[in-house]
């Protein structure tokens, strides 16, 4: 929790109070991480035209994926 408040530069106590102990910064974490990975399938999807040819898209989407779990 140290570390997390020096990198974002706020006191112990008011990341402690945002999150609550470890596994808060882990949901918030997780949380966070989904939201970024839904947002790019959003927008791979939505990118315009569908390809006439589905292969791009599913690239794209496991090329994200991939990005994700590493």
């Amino acid at each position: 929790m140290s570390a997390v408040a020096a990198a974002t530069e706020v006191s112990r106590p008011s990341v402690c109070k945002e999150l609550g102990d470890r596994a808060g910064l882990g949901r918030a974490l997780v949380l966070r991480e989904t939201r970024g990975f839904l947002e790019g399938v959003a927008r791979t999807l939505h990118s315009g035209l569908p390809d006439a040819d589905p292969r791009p898209t599913a690239r794209r989407l496991s090329l994200m994926t991939l990005k994700v779990l590493r």
